[in-house]
C-alpha cells in the first residue's frame, strides 16, 4: 500500500460518508457537485505532503535528542541543536526571528549582528537536516519558522495528545539544558499533577 495516495470519496448517497473515512479518505464530495467543490478537495489533497521516507524520533524529556531511522543525529554546534529544540518546543505555533534570538542569545541585543548569527544558525540547521534527508520537517511561512509536527514522532507531542504512558514516565524534567523551556516544563508538571 502506498501511503502517499490521497483518496477523495465521491458518491451520490450521503449514507456512504462514514465509509469514506473508513478508507482514510481525506475528503468527501456528494453528487451533484460543483467545480468549486472539486477544486477545494484537490487543493486540500495537494496540501498533504508526501509522507516522510525516514522516521524522525525526537526526545525532549529529560534531554534533547533526535534519531533518524534509529541513528542519533549529531550537530557540530550547540546553537544549531538548540534552535531545533526551540522549534520542537513551539511546534505548530512556530517562532519568529526575534523570539528565537531572545531565547538563544538572551544576553545579546537583537541587532544586525545577532540577526546575522540567527540566519547562519538557521542555514546550518537546514544543512544538517538536508544531509540526513529530513529537511522537509522545517517550514518557513511569513515571518515564522515551524516544525512539521505531523512528520515527527515526539514524546512532547504524544504527552500533549494525552498519551498516559508518556505522562506517567515524565520525571518532571523537560529540555533541562535550556532555560527558555521552563514555561513548558511547568505546564507539563501541572498536567501530571492534575491527572495523578
Amino acid at each position: 500500500v502506498d501511503s502517499n495516495i490521497r483518496i477523495i470519496f465521491v458518491t451520490a448517497y450521503d449514507k456512504y460518508a462514514l465509509e469514506a473515512f473508513g478508507v482514510d479518505a481525506i475528503g468527501y464530495i456528494l453528487k451533484p457537485y460543483t467545480a468549486e467543490e472539486v477544486r477545494k478537495q484537490l487543493e486540500k489533497a495537494a496540501r498533504f505532503r508526501e509522507m516522510p521516507k525516514k522516521r524522525v524520533v525526537i526526545q525532549t524529556m529529560p534531554d534533547f535528542s533526535v534519531r533518524v531511522d534509529g541513528e542519533l543525529l549529531t550537530m557540530n554546534r550547540k546553537k544549531t541543536e538548540e534552535l531545533l529544540a526551540l522549534l520542537v518546543d513551539r511546534g505548530n505555533a512556530g517562532v519568529t526571528a526575534g523570539e528565537a534570538i531572545a531565547c538563544l542569545w538572551p544576553d545579546r541585543a537583537a541587532d544586525v549582528n545577532t540577526g546575522t548569527l540567527y540566519r547562519m544558525t538557521c542555514k546550518r540547521l537546514l544543512d544538517v537536516l538536508k544531509e540526513k534527508g529530513i529537511d522537509d520537517i522545517l517550514v518557513s511561512q511569513g515571518r515564522k519558522k515551524y516544525l512539521r509536527t505531523d512528520l515527527v514522532d515526539c514524546d512532547l507531542y504524544r504527552l500533549l495528545d494525552g498519551n498516559q504512558e508518556v505522562l506517567r514516565n515524565f520525571s518532571g524534567e523537560y529540555l533541562r539544558a535550556y532555560s527558555w523551556a521552563e514555561f513548558t516544563n511547568a505546564r507539563l508538571n501541572s498536567l501530571k499533577t492534575d491527572l495523578y
